[in-house]
Parts: structure tokens; C-alpha cells; sequence
């Protein structure tokens, strides 16, 4: 049985929909694999070093376009046999793949996007390393607000956005349903990798600031460990002097008995 006009009317715009998903998510997979490898200062220990292509990523575009194509059977070659093997009608089953494809496309966005938010988090870590918090707190007064609370709010994102990618997902997915989940937590890891990449750039500009400073209070600190060592040497000087002064005394008394 085909599908009627208003059917297939809405199978286009699960269609439009996937298109303009598959558009967006494409450039986080680009992008992860324009990556280098993420550096050893890497938030998640298990993955420093390790390359930035996403293989879940491709894995889950490979399974959105085996959905795709099963829609496409029916769609433009008439095929119902998946249909029937599925015991669904064509129109459902058109719609349970679709929803699939999409929700495939979403983890692959997530798998991406996993990939560029630690490659920024372990950035921020690099940038940061080496410097004293007093460096800091001088060349960003409000340091406390402008990274660490940022930080913070980019890390509860992208905590609830990974928690749905990893359970929620995976159970909807298998159903072939699509609650607004999949794109409120898309656009939450989106939002986090924004944070992250904003204090990447913002710490880049500080950067030769940072330095400067650090390398001033360098200076300052073995300036006072020499005054600290000047000053111990003289007192050391001074009792030895006192030691010696009244050794020599006691040695001209007994001389003059």
C-alpha cells in the first residue's frame, strides 16, 4: 500500500529536518577531525593522546544512512519488503526510520562535539599550566568569575548532555522515537564547547600578559631569596664574629694572670 499525499507530506519534513541536521552536525565531525591529537592534559586521562577523529561519530552517520536508504527503498523504489519484515505498514515504517536516522545523526553530533569539548578543555588546561594564582588574579582581577565559574557552568552542561547521550539516547533511539532530549542536549553540548572555546581564545589573548607577569614575580621571588640569603649570611657572619670576639677575650684574660 503507498503512502498517501499527506503521509508523504510528512515524511518530507522528517526528511527536511534530518537534512538540516545532518548540515549542522557535519561541521562538528569536520572539525573533531581537523583536531590533533588531545593533549596529555586531557580532563578524561583515558583519551590523552589519542587522535581526535571520532570513529563513533562515522559509525553513527554509517548507521543513519542504512536508515535513510530504508526509507528510500519504499520512497522511490516501491520496496515494501522491509515493511513487511518489520510487520509495519509503509508509512510507519517510513516514520520509525526516519526518526532513527535523525536520532543516529544527533549521537553523532554528540560523539563530535565530545571530541571537540575535551580537545578545548584540554587547551584551557595547557594554557593555565605554570601559572601562580597570584599571576592570575593580577592580570584577571575577576579570574574567579570570568574562567573558573564558566568553566563550571560548561562542565554541568556538558555532564547532563553526555548523561543522555550515553543512556537515554541508546534506549529512545532503539524505539525509534525522538523526544526533545535530542536536541535539547545537542544544544547543550553545543553551549559548553561555545564556553570552553570562548576562555580558549580569551586566555590566548592574555597569554603574553600572563607570561610578562609570571616572569616579574619570577624575578621578584629570587630577588627575596637573596636579600633572605644576603641577610641570613650576615647574621651567621655575626655570631661567628661574637663567638670568635669572645673566644679572643677569654683567651687575653687567662694570658694576663
Amino acid at each position: 500500500m503507498d503512502l498517501t499525499e499527506e503521509q508523504h507530506k510528512e515524511v518530507k519534513q522528517a526528511y527536511a529536518t534530518l537534512t538540516k541536521l545532518y548540515m549542522r552536525v557535519k561541521g562538528y565531525v569536520i572539525a573533531s577531525e581537523d583536531l590533533e591529537t588531545l593533549s596529555e592534559a586531557s580532563e578524561d586521562e583515558t583519551l590523552a593522546g589519542q587522535e581526535c577523529l571520532s570513529v563513533a561519530a562515522i559509525n553513527e552517520l554509517r548507521n543513519g544512512f542504512d536508515h535513510d536508504n530504508r526509507v528510500k527503498a519504499v520512497l522511490l523504489l516501491g520496496d515494501n519488503s522491509g515493511a513487511e519484515k518489520a510487520k509495519l505498514g509503509p508509512y510507519e515504517y517510513c516514520v520509525k526510520n526516519v526518526n532513527k536516522a535523525i536520532g543516529h545523526v544527533y549521537r553523532a553530533g554528540y560523539d563530535a562535539l565530545e571530541i571537540v569539548y575535551l580537545h578545548e578543555s584540554s587547551e584551557i588546561v595547557r594554557l593555565l599550566d605554570g601559572f601562580r594564582m597570584s599571576t592570575l588574579a593580577t592580570v584577571m582581577p575577576d579570574y574567579a568569575e570570568a574562567i573558573h565559574a564558566k568553566r563550571d557552568a560548561a562542565r554541568e552542561l556538558h555532564k547532563k548532555a553526555k548523561s543522555f547521550k550515553d543512556v537515554e539516547s541508546e534506549k529512545l533511539l532503539e524505539e525509534g522515537q525522538l523526544g526533545e532530549g535530542f536536541s535539547v542536549h545537542f544544544d547543550n553540548y553545543e553551549k559548553a564547547v561555545a564556553i570552553l572555546d570562548a576562555l580558549v581564545q580569551t586566555l590566548h589573548g592574555k597569554l603574553p600578559v600572563l607570561q610578562q607577569v609570571e616572569e616579574e614575580k619570577e624575578r621578584d621571588l629570587e630577588g627575596q631569596l637573596r636579600t633572605a640569603r644576603s641577610q641570613r649570611n650576615w647574621a651567621l657572619i655575626g655570631i661567628l664574629a661574637t663567638v670568635v670576639l669572645a673566644a679572643i677575650g677569654i683567651l687575653v684574660t687567662w694570658a694576663m694572670r
